[in-house]
């Protein structure tokens, strides 16, 4: 079944706009500078933003600590607590995600830093969470398709048109309002030039914004694999053609709003000898006769973990997801 993530909304935004947003957080840091009761006390915050700058947080918290002492007002008190507190809760996180990364933990990573860029939201390392989230987003997802470049694949006639309204976007590029025709044919949305194997990816994901549910499915189209006990592959009775396919069902959601969906490829259904290591084209279709009308953007594949070394046999092992 498709999982619905709707508290990712804020993610993607995060990751388009990562760069925009460091610059955005640097600058509101140095707008509200706190004053201090003594030069000791300036001092200290001096220090911690030192530290902070060089990813040091636990020495950066504790400057931070001492400097909040001497704050010449509460506000002022308050502000140079707020970085003593970022430091001591988001440091760490921030520095288990990169580790993770290091490790090349992607998925994790990719997890805590996002938690790290909505907890921290509107704070001073709002910024270095999405600078680092946009950079595992780059090692982690493959485009199949963005709608970004318009194409005559996507025209009116069948009910499909590209949507520059800003107030209507997912994350503030270009997406695709899809609806059911008035001749009841089925819907079908076909992508090809995909990346043909796919058996290093876990999940197939993209956004939907759903003004009429239907009820579709995906249709990942293979070249025939071989099935057990054959020494070929796959052969088509005489006079009939062979279909290979992996399909998975999708139940589009009832309430309104930008979703994320999620497909797990294991989950996909084989017919015909299909495989993932074998897939030359992506659709996402309705049958005749099913009225449904969305809104659709950045459709993509997120791999699994790579191997992560070997084992005491001289195997590789890996941890994924």
């Amino acid at each position: 079944m498709s999982r619905t993530l709707s508290t990712r909304a804020v993610l993607i935004a995060a990751v388009l706009n990562a760069n925009l947003a460091l610059a955005q957080d640097t600058g509101a840091a140095k707008a509200a500078e706190p004053e201090f009761k003594s030069e000791k006390y300036a001092r200290s915050y001096a220090k911690g933003k030192a530290a902070f700058d060089k990813d040091e947080f636990k020495d950066a918290a504790k400057e931070f600590k001492s400097a909040a002492r001497g704050g010449k007002t509460k506000a002022d008190r308050a502000l140079v607590t707020k970085w003593a507190d970022v430091c001591k809760k988001g440091g760490p996180l921030l520095r288990q995600a990169i580790a993770l990364r290091e490790r090349q933990y992607w998925n994790e990573a990719y997890d805590k830093l996002s938690l790290g860029a909505r907890r921290f939201v509107g704070t001073q390392i709002e910024g270095r969470f999405r600078k680092a989230l946009l950079e595992v987003d780059r090692l982690l997802y493959t485009p199949i398709e963005t709608f970004d470049r318009p194409s005559p694949r996507y025209g009116k006639k069948f009910g499909k048109m590209f949507i520059k309204d800003a107030k209507l976007q997912a994350n503030g590029t270009v997406c695709l309002h899809w609806q059911s025709t008035r001749n009841g044919k089925p819907g079908v949305l076909s992508v090809k030039g995909v990346p043909p194997d796919w058996s290093a990816y876990g999940t197939l994901e993209f956004w939907v914004n759903v003004r009429v549910p239907g009820k579709g499915e995906v249709i990942l189209m293979s070249v025939p694999g071989k099935k057990k006990g054959q020494t070929g592959r796959s052969a088509a009775p005489p006079g009939k053609a062979l279909h290979a396919v992996l399909q998975h069902p999708v139940v589009l959601p009832r309430k309104g709003g930008w979703q994320y969906i999620r497909l797990d490829l294991s989950k996909f259904k084989s017919q015909g000898g299909a495989e993932l290591s074998r897939v030359q084209e992506f659709r996402l279709q309705f049958g005749a006769g099913t009225t449904f009308d969305l809104f659709l953007d950045d459709v993509r594949l997120r791999k699994k973990n790579p191997s992560q070394g070997k084992n005491k046999d001289g195997k590789a092992t890996s941890r994924r997801r």
